[in-house]
């Protein structure tokens, strides 16, 4: 499995590759996106295991008032549940109106986001390609509507270019801003108030503390 692994090909098979349960399953539509970032991967991993920051996205936002129900962490995985509210139109994409449950787990170096009710899936991986630069590939996986396949097809160019990549935009200038703080002043003077962000951050000190060129602002 050497081909497709991300890191070191003599680990590979210590190592096995991340199940995405719908990458398989035809129930699924997938909508894939991919992108350079200039910053430290562990700023886009924080910033997508909180979605606290719904005021970043507006309009693009599907979901509202996050509230943490569970989390619990190891030296490798992260695992939270959160309810949120989805108000608007793409709340028929990730789950029923009004309160809905999404599970985040972040199992280095793969980021998952799934609706508890299976409506949607989104995995996402941040190789890094610098100390300060990344590219990141990821894959929104989402159940047809009422089962019939053509509505998803119809709707793959509106929800690609009109909403996920305006997100990932939005996402990414915003992390390049803190990678910019961090070059001027050489300390991270952000301060995260998410538990779940602060569990990613310890998980990521202990997977890194050996790769010494992509260490970056974690450890200091």
């Amino acid at each position: 499995m050497a081909a497709g692994f991300g890191g070191d090909p003599t680990r590979a098979e210590e190592r096995a590759l991340p199940v995405i349960p719908p990458a398989t399953d035809p129930r699924y539509h997938p909508i894939p996106m991919e992108g350079p970032v200039h910053c430290h991967f562990s700023y886009m991993t924080e910033n997508a295991t909180d979605p606290f920051h719904a005021q970043l996205h507006k309009s693009q936002q599907p979901w509202a008032n996050p509230i943490l129900l569970h989390l619990e962490s190891d030296e490798r995985r992260v695992w939270a549940l959160y309810e949120v509210e989805a108000p608007r139109l793409l709340a028929t994409l990730i789950g029923q109106r009004g309160k809905n449950r999404i599970r985040v787990t972040y199992e280095y170096p793969y980021f998952h986001l799934a609706s508890e009710d299976g409506a949607f899936y989104l995995f996402v991986v941040y190789v890094p390609t610098s100390s300060t630069s990344i590219w990141v590939h990821s894959t929104f996986y989402f159940r047809h509507v009422l089962g019939i396949p053509w509505i998803l097809r119809l709707l793959h160019p509106v929800l690609d270019q009109g909403t996920f990549r305006q997100v990932f935009e939005q996402d990414r200038r915003a992390v390049e801003e803190e990678q910019r703080a961090y070059d001027l002043h050489q300390q991270d003077l952000s301060r995260k108030t998410n538990l779940v962000s602060h569990a990613v951050r310890q998980v990521i000190r202990k997977q890194t503390l050996t790769c010494a060129p992509l260490l970056g602002r974690i450890p200091g």
